[in-house]
């Protein structure tokens, strides 16, 4: 759609051929974030309608620094948004997982590996499987270098990654368990400094605001 001279993207993830958990609840797919689109050095970028900014509450922001295999966890809530700066060598390897239990035993994992310049999101222990048979795995970018600026969107199901100012996107469904409200930061090989700063979304439904 065109607004005010903008090219925006809805997108629906969902596909008829998975069965969603909610389908319990009578759905199972959803819109994405919506995206404007425009071009930059011949390069196709998506990034967050500005419009989401109204609806950032309760900054946090952390400076981490993080030695060879060294690891930092923090807490939040669901409904949640992440700026995250990674400067770091072609050596290091850095794990987010996002939607963590306090025990680190069930997550979404962002691979970011500097040495293989690829970033791979890994839903493997996300929470109640999902089209296992499709695969946990997914190349998200083939040409990180060592600064990668991500943008992070989670929410109850869904985790969506803006890589490098919209280089590269995903969207993915995600089914964690209520208690799935920590993301722990590992380093592996190398040190690596993480610029990280997080807001709490209110809802765009004014009189629902704990829905997400």
């Amino acid at each position: 759609m065109q607004h005010n001279n903008r090219t925006i993207l809805f997108a629906w993830m969902g596909l008829p051929e998975i069965q969603y958990p909610t389908e319990e609840f009578a759905y199972c797919g959803c819109l994405t974030i919506p995206r404007e689109l425009f071009l930059k050095d011949n390069k196709l970028l998506q990034q967050p309608i500005s419009e989401l900014q109204v609806l950032r509450q309760s900054e946090q922001s952390y400076l981490v620094h993080l030695e060879q295999n060294s690891s930092k966890s923090l807490q939040f809530q669901f409904g949640v948004e992440f700026e995250i700066t990674i400067e770091t060598n072609t050596q290091s390897i850095v794990y987010i997982d996002f939607a963590s239990d306090e025990t680190h035993q069930y997550y979404t994992r962002l691979i970011c590996d500097f040495n293989k310049q690829q970033l791979i999101l890994d839903r493997e222990k996300s929470g109640i499987p999902l089209a296992t048979e499709y695969g946990t795995t997914r190349v998200l970018s083939n040409n990180i270098v060592s600064i990668l600026k991500l943008q992070v969107f989670l929410d109850r199901s869904s985790i969506e990654i803006f890589i490098n100012d919209g280089e590269s996107v995903s969207s993915s469904r995600i089914f964690p368990q209520e208690n799935q409200t920590h993301l722990f930061l590992n380093q592996a090989y190398s040190d690596s400094t993480i610029n990280l700063k997080s807001w709490n979304l209110s809802s765009i439904w004014p009189n629902n605001q704990n829905n997400h």
